[in-house]
C-alpha cells in the first residue's frame, strides 16, 4: 500500500477561495437491537448485531442491442452489468460502503466505490475513499446513458464534505488528479463543488463545478506531457421536476475554458475531444400512462464532443414484478448527416 502525504496544491487552494463553506443530512439512527436478527428493508437484506448493521443490495441488467447506419455498418450483441453493494453501519455516526461492479468491457470485476463516512453532531458529513464526485446529475429513465454522463461522470479517491436540509444540499470535494500539468503528481490539486436547491418537494435545481474537465472518467487527455497546457474548468446545471405522472429532466455539462491548440492536434488525444470547448446537454420527459408502464423520450447533443452528434429517442418500460423491469428503446443518431438507428432491450432486476 502506497503511503501518501497530505499536500494541497495551489490550484485547489485557489478554487477554495472561490467556494463557500461546505454545507446531506446524516444517516438516521437505525435503532439496532442487541439481539442478532435478519430484516429486510424493501428488497435489501440487513443483518444486525448489537449496534452494528450491514445491508446487502445489488442489481443485474441483461442487455441486447442492434445498430444499423446509412453505410450498412451493422452491429449487434448482448452484454450484462452487475452491481453488488455492502453498506456497513458501525455506529450511528460511522459507516462504510463497498460497491463491486461487473461490466462486459474486459474487466471481470472492479471496486466501483469504497469509502468511509462520518456524521458529526452538526450533521456535517465527512467521507473519504473512492467515490463518484458531485459533478453533474445524469438523472434518466432510459436504457442508454445521457451524453452529459459520458462527458462529466467522475470517479476518484477523494475527501468530501456535505451538509443538507430540506431546502439545500452542498458538497465539496478534494482529490489528487491524474492529469497534472506541472509534474507534481503527488499534490492534492483538484476541487469539485455542488449545490442543490429544492424549493418545493417536486422540483430540484442544481449546479456543480470541477477544476479540470480532463479528470472525468472519459479521460479527455491521454498524452499529458506533450499536449496539456492548463486545467480546463467545467460547469454543470440541471433541473428535475415531478408534475403528477409526468417527470422532466434537463442538464448541461460543459467546459468553461478551451483545451489548447496543441491538445486538439495531438494524435493521442481521446477521440471524443472533437473541439476546443466540449459540452453536452439533454432534455428528457417521462410519463406513466398506466400502472406498471412508463415511457420516456430524450433529445440530446454534443458540442465539440462526440463528433457533435445529435440524438433522439425513447424508452418504454414495464414492471414485470417488484424490482424487475423489462424495457425497449429506440435511438436515432445524426452524425453530420450520417444517420444511425439503434434498437435495444433490457431486463433489469434489483435486490
Amino acid at each position: 500500500m502506497k503511503k501518501m502525504s497530505l499536500k494541497i496544491g495551489g490550484a485547489a487552494l485557489s478554487c477554495l477561495l472561490l467556494t463557500g463553506p461546505a454545507l446531506a443530512e446524516g444517516p438516521e439512527d437505525r435503532g439496532e437491537t442487541n439481539i442478532r436478527e435478519e430484516a429486510t428493508e424493501g428488497n435489501h437484506l440487513t443483518l444486525f448485531s448489537g449496534e452494528k448493521a450491514i445491508t446487502l443490495w445489488g442489481s443485474v441488467e441483461f442487455n441486447g442491442g442492434y445498430t444499423t447506419t446509412d453505410n450498412d455498418d451493422d452491429e449487434s450483441g448482448f452484454e450484462v452489468d452487475a452491481t453488488l453493494g455492502f453498506d456497513a453501519a458501525l455506529t450511528k455516526d460511522i459507516a462504510a460502503t463497498v460497491i463491486l461492479l461487473h461490466e462486459d468491457d474486459g474487466t471481470p470485476i472492479d471496486t466501483d466505490e469504497a469509502y468511509i463516512t462520518y456524521t458529526t453532531s452538526t450533521k456535517l458529513i465527512v467521507s473519504g475513499g473512492k467515490m463518484y464526485l458531485p459533478f453533474g446529475n445524469f438523472n434518466s429513465s432510459m436504457i442508454s446513458d445521457p451524453l452529459t454522463l459520458d462527458l462529466g461522470e467522475t470517479n476518484k479517491t477523494a475527501l468530501q464534505t456535505s451538509w443538507a436540509n430540506n431546502l439545500l444540499e452542498v458538497k465539496l470535494g478534494l482529490f489528487n488528479g491524474d492529469r497534472d500539468i506541472s509534474g507534481d503528481y503527488d499534490l492534492i490539486d483538484n476541487l469539485v463543488a455542488s449545490i442543490q436547491i429544492t424549493p418545493v418537494e417536486t422540483i430540484t435545481v442544481g449546479f456543480s463545478y470541477i477544476c479540470d474537465l480532463a479528470e472525468t472518467n472519459l479521460g479527455l487527455i491521454n498524452n499529458i506531457t506533450a499536449s496539456y497546457d492548463d486545467n480546463v474548468r467545467a460547469f454543470s446545471a440541471f433541473v428535475s421536476a415531478e408534475l403528477g405522472p409526468v417527470t422532466l429532466d434537463a442538464e448541461y455539462v460543459g467546459a468553461l475554458d478551451d483545451f489548447s491548440a496543441s491538445t486538439m492536434v495531438d494524435p493521442d488525444r481521446a477521440e471524443e475531444l472533437t473541439g476546443a470547448q466540449p459540452a453536452a446537454y439533454f432534455i428528457e420527459v417521462g410519463v406513466s400512462p398506466m400502472e406498471k408502464v412508463s415511457v420516456a423520450i430524450r433529445a440530446e447533443a454534443g458540442i465539440d464532443f462526440a463528433d457533435d452528434l445529435k440524438r433522439f429517442g425513447g424508452t418504454v418500460s414495464y414492471e414485470l414484478a417488484e424490482e424487475t423491469t423489462v424495457s425497449a428503446e429506440y435511438l436515432y443518431t445524426d452524425l453530420d448527416g450520417d444517420a444511425a438507428h439503434s434498437i435495444s432491450a433490457q431486463l433489469a432486476v434489483e435486490f
